[in-house]
């Protein structure tokens, strides 16, 4: 029990103590903050004191201005009392030096406004005259100045009469020179009357003149008239020779155009139709072969049975002949639409060849078939060769062309724009432009139709090799086949 008694005292004291260290410690913390107030106070007050001897300054500014002006209760002898003041002022050894520079600013305002009040009113009291009688301002210049700007407009006012009267002397002058002119326009009328006297007698010589020309004329023309006839015979003859020039260049026309429709194909129709379909084996079987000129590796596009107009149609698949009967072909399927395969009854179309006879072709311009950017027009004329067609006229890298477009050609086919540079870097690009404009008006002239190389492709049943690094070719000159690529 004596324990539990000791152990209340000693947390009684425990707890004595450390009250007493809180109250030490928050009187201690009070004593330091009422300093730290005092402080604070003090730097108050100095830069109130300063910001009072300033506007004291500004004050002093004031009024050295309104003595300068005059006629508000402020002698002129004010500015000179602002500047002692303020000399007094910048004297205070209580500011600091940014505060003497303000004061310093202020007095060096005012002495300004001095020099300019003594400048400007020095020559306004009169010699002899008592100085406090009339006292400077520059008010009373701006009064003096006001009046000389009066005297000056009224030597305005009277330069204006002069000028008046020297306009009414100038107006009189004027209607003397309109009579001057009337007199003048008389004897220009008495002039005119003797030019029509003269041209009244030149008529009677031209009239004199005219019969003797009649007479030289007449002659003239008996002669002429024998000219005439001479020239229409000659005439005559040269109109039935062109005559028959016109008939010959209708026939020429209607031969070219009757040529054009046989050789020109407007892709209307098939050349073929696929008979029957190995689709476990990827092949198909056509009703074309040898009988028909047909050959092995030639490439055809695969048309829906049911459609009529091929030239705005897309191709359902791609095949490439590689075998040939008599009558009938197999070939492979190169390329096939997945949701739209081949069927029995499908037609078959390719660009380069017909059956019985070859297709001639025209090419213009720079050809790429794998997108290495490298001109590939001699794979192009072997590959469209080998499938039946005839490349009858071309251009080399510089732009010389080889053979001749004629009505005989069915299509013109422009090579890839992008592989003709500009100047700087393709010294041959302007050549070469030019010479596919020339090729263009032929085929124009000609009616061959112009295609580009895509459509050439997709008429052939073919698509452009992808980019390879391929660079050797296997023994007997064939490039080694990718997928869907050209043969």
């Amino acid at each position: 029990m004596a324990a539990r008694e000791n152990q209340g005292y000693l947390i009684a004291v425990i707890i004595l103590v450390v009250l007493a260290l809180i109250l030490a410690l928050v009187s201690f913390l009070g004593i330091q903050k009422a300093y730290e107030q005092a402080e604070v106070a003090a730097a108050a007050d100095a830069k109130l004191n300063v910001a009072l001897k300033i506007a004291q300054a500004e004050g002093l500014k004031g009024e050295a201005f309104k003595a300068a002006i005059g006629d508000m209760g402020v002698a002129p002898a004010e500015i000179d009392k602002a500047i002692n003041d303020l000399q007094g002022l910048s004297a205070n050894r209580a500011l600091t030096d940014a505060d003497k520079k303000i004061i310093a600013d202020i007095l060096a305002e005012v002495r300004t406004v001095k020099e300019v009040y003594d400048l400007e009113t020095q020559g306004n009291v009169s010699n002899g005259e008592d100085e406090a009688a009339k006292v400077a301002t520059l008010r009373s210049r701006i009064t003096d100045l006001t009046a000389l700007a009066d005297r000056i407009r009224n030597d305005y006012k009277t330069e204006g009469r002069r000028a008046t009267e020297a306009a009414e002397a100038a107006a009189a002058k004027i209607v003397e020179a309109k009579k001057a002119q009337k007199l003048a326009q008389d004897e220009k009328a008495a002039v005119e009357n003797k030019l029509a006297e003269a041209q009244a007698e030149f008529l009677d010589n031209q009239k004199m003149l005219q019969g003797q020309v009649a007479e030289f004329k007449k002659a003239f023309n008996e002669a002429n008239q024998k000219i005439e006839e001479v020239a229409q015979q000659a005439a005559a003859s040269l109109r039935e020779a062109k005559n028959k020039i016109g008939l010959l260049e209708v026939d020429n026309v209607t031969l070219k155009n009757k040529l054009n429709e046989f050789t020109n194909e407007v892709f209307d129709h098939a050349d073929g139709e696929v008979i029957r379909v190995a689709s476990g084996l990827n092949t198909v079987f056509i009703d074309i072969g040898s009988a028909d000129g047909l050959t092995s590796n030639r490439t055809f596009s695969v048309f829906d049975q049911s459609v009529t107009d091929f030239e705005s149609a897309t191709a359902k698949a791609t095949i490439e002949v590689v075998r040939v009967d008599t009558f009938r072909a197999e070939a492979r399927i190169t390329h096939e639409n997945s949701i739209d395969p081949v069927i029995r009854g499908d037609h078959i179309l390719t660009a380069t060849w017909d059956p019985g006879f070859t297709v001639k072709l025209a090419l213009a311009g720079r050809f790429d078939l794998d997108g290495d950017r490298f001109d590939d027009t001699e794979k192009l004329i072997q590959m469209i060769e080998r499938n039946g067609g005839e490349v009858v006229a071309s251009h080399d890298l510089k732009g010389k062309v080889t053979g001749k477009i004629s009505s005989e050609v069915r299509y013109l086919v422009k090579g890839n724009q992008s592989l003709i540079g500009g100047q700087d870097d393709d010294p041959d690009a302007s050549a070469i432009l030019n010479t596919v404009s020339d090729m263009e008006k032929d085929a124009v002239k000609n009616t061959v139709q112009v295609i580009d190389l895509q459509k050439l492709l997709n008429r052939m049943g073919v698509r452009a090799r992808p980019k390879t690094q391929q660079r050797d070719f296997p023994q007997g000159g064939f490039v080694p086949r990718q997928p869907g690529a050209v043969r």
